[in-house]
């Protein structure tokens, strides 16, 4: 016990040491394998529930999370840009209106709950956004409740009132990220899911598996990217590979180069020394981060997220320091750069900003949610927890057997599209980890958007609806 207390201690002199302690006991954790079931980076977020339950004051600051978050969904957004818009060609439509309904179902799912269960309407709302692990979905919910108990002159009684939601909140937040992922776990075992075929069918089974002969050069030249096959081929430069990332690119006239890409070139027709004025081939030039670029991109994000989005009825939502940097992301990942600004990161940054975001941001929130989720639970007992707990199983169960089914969405996209409907990072990373490729990122690019926006105006229509 002593010990205990003495790392408490040490934990609430140094936030930097809870936080590096954090990471790396998640990382850690994350590795440990039951069977083929593993939690990966997600076991940050139990790490740090677990170790913020030692004192009430042990939480590392809220810049940290907000910081990690807006890293992790600029580079989401940087990356799945080109394929958030190209499925509006496809079925983006369909699965936008497919989130939108299951959003509803989860709203009516929670309202026959609460009024079952006789809850309190905050508390339901709260609950509600806890469920499906939406932050801004409970700010929402408290900023409403304020102006409804205006003319409350019991302040003891107020903050009662406005302390409901954040209860409902802190207690099914955790059982909402565990349930969506032990959902994506059980049913692609249940239906027997083949990933690598399901890879091979989206790439459209053109990507070559075989060596090819050439030298290999790098893409770090600026001025290269968004150059197509064809017209580097004008330049008496002949592709015959691209590898970007771990991923072969099928090589068409039209196929885009971008920063990063290892390209095979045909030895015996363009001298190397000219494929490298074009081309690059600098690994030192590739490691250097746009940091202007960086830096603005994000910015507009966080002031596209402060706007007030005015609602019928006289609600007003903003998108917040998660919506405004994805949305920008999106579109400035898929307009790739303007004039001097390169807008994306080669594949090898991304991924590290990717990392570093979601690590940061899970090791934040549970750190600050630890303590509360311990002592509601002995205050209020399990009746919140397995109402939320019902409400997240039950609506991501739906989602996945219609969506997989009758909607016949790929295994790999589907649960990155429920990872979005959940508006949460660590489904996300376990989603990409099961299937073992980047097809969950398109899924969750697609959804993330709508079901932020939906989940903010859906919290406050159940509060009215029980109120």
């Amino acid at each position: 016990m002593a010990i205990v207390e003495s790392i408490t201690v040490l934990f609430l002199k140094s936030p930097l040491l809870l936080l590096f302690a954090t990471l790396g006991l998640g990382h850690v954790v994350g590795r440990i394998k039951i069977g083929s079931f593993s939690l990966g980076a997600s076991a940050i977020l139990f790490v740090g529930l677990a170790l913020s339950a030692l004192h009430p004051n042990l939480m590392l600051p809220e810049m940290i999370y907000q910081l990690g978050l807006v890293f992790f969904v600029y580079a989401v957004g940087l990356a799945s840009g080109p394929a958030f818009f190209a499925s509006f060609r496809h079925n983006g439509l369909r699965d936008s209106l497919f989130v939108i309904a299951m959003l509803c179902l989860a709203t009516a799912l929670t309202l026959l709950s609460a009024r079952l269960m006789n809850l309190a309407a905050p508390i339901a709302a709260g609950l509600f956004s806890g469920s499906l692990t939406n932050t801004p979905a409970v700010a929402g919910v408290v900023e409403a409740l304020k102006g409804q108990v205006t003319g409350l002159t019991d302040v003891p009684g107020l903050e009662r009132i406005l302390a409901q939601p954040i209860i409902g909140y802190s207690l099914t937040y955790p059982i909402g990220v565990i349930g969506v992922i032990l959902s994506i776990y059980y049913f692609s075992r249940l239906f027997r899911v083949d990933f690598a075929k399901e890879h091979a069918a989206l790439t459209d089974g053109n990507q070559p598996q075989y060596p090819v002969a050439g030298e290999i050069f790098l893409v770090s030249e600026h001025a290269c990217v968004d150059q197509t096959v064809q017209a580097l081929e004008r330049r008496q430069i002949f592709i015959q590979q691209i590898r970007r990332g771990d991923k072969l690119i099928a090589v068409e006239p039209d196929t885009v180069l971008q920063l990063g890409d290892l390209v095979t070139v045909a030895a015996d027709r363009t001298p190397g020394h000219t494929v490298r004025e074009v081309l690059g081939d600098s690994f030192k030039e590739l490691a250097e981060v746009d940091l202007p670029a960086t830096a603005l991109g994000i910015s507009i994000g966080l002031v596209v997220g402060l706007i007030p989005i005015p609602l019928p009825g006289g609600i007003r939502f903003h998108l917040g320091f998660a919506g405004g940097p994805l949305l920008v992301a999106l579109v400035l990942g898929n307009m790739g750069k303007s004039g001097p600004l390169l807008w994306r990161m080669p594949p090898g940054i991304n991924q590290t900003l990717r990392h570093l975001g979601i690590s940061l941001f899970l090791a934040g929130i549970g750190t600050r949610a630890g303590y509360a989720f311990i002592s509601t639970l002995q205050e209020l007992g399990p009746l919140v927890v397995l109402t939320g707990a019902a409400v997240t199983f039950t609506y991501s169960a739906l989602t996945i057997v219609l969506g997989y089914k009758f909607l016949k969405m790929p295994m790999s996209v589907l649960s990155g599209l429920l990872a979005g409907m959940q508006t949460q990072p660590a489904a996300l990373v376990f989603a990409e980890e099961n299937a073992r490729s980047d097809a969950p990122y398109i899924g969750y690019a697609t959804a993330y958007p709508v079901a932020m926006v939906a989940k903010i105006i859906l919290a406050q229509v159940l509060l009215n609806l029980l109120m």
